[in-house]
């Protein structure tokens, strides 16, 4: 199965997502309230049984300003995923990942 690589920024008011899928990526935004939503749609898109174009996802790369010095987002975030069979990973100084992506998109 091929695997699809996502990330998603779950700091300040939005969830914003960012995935590749068919050498395309695609950009997806909703007000932070929907995450149980969101996460549980991207979830059952992503492990879908449908033989020509089963995908899995494992890790989710969180980001933002929010998680810094934040160890109970972090906990609550990954406890979350956990119940998904989903694995975060926190990056070191993510709160810059918005300007690395402008800059990556110049």
């Amino acid at each position: 199965m091929p695997e699809i690589k996502a990330g998603i920024d779950a700091g300040g008011s939005l969830l914003k997502i960012a995935y590749k899928e068919n050498n395309r990526i695609h950009y997806k935004k909703y007000p932070i309230e929907k995450a149980d939503e969101v996460l549980s749609w991207f979830k059952a898109t992503t492990a879908s049984s449908d033989i020509d174009a089963a995908l899995t996802v494992k890790n989710i790369v969180l980001i933002g300003s929010t998680l810094i010095d934040n160890p109970f987002l972090k906990t609550t975030l990954a406890n979350y995923l956990a119940v998904f069979g989903l694995f975060p990973l926190f990056l070191n100084n993510g709160e810059f990942s918005g300007a690395y992506g402008a800059l990556l998109s110049v």
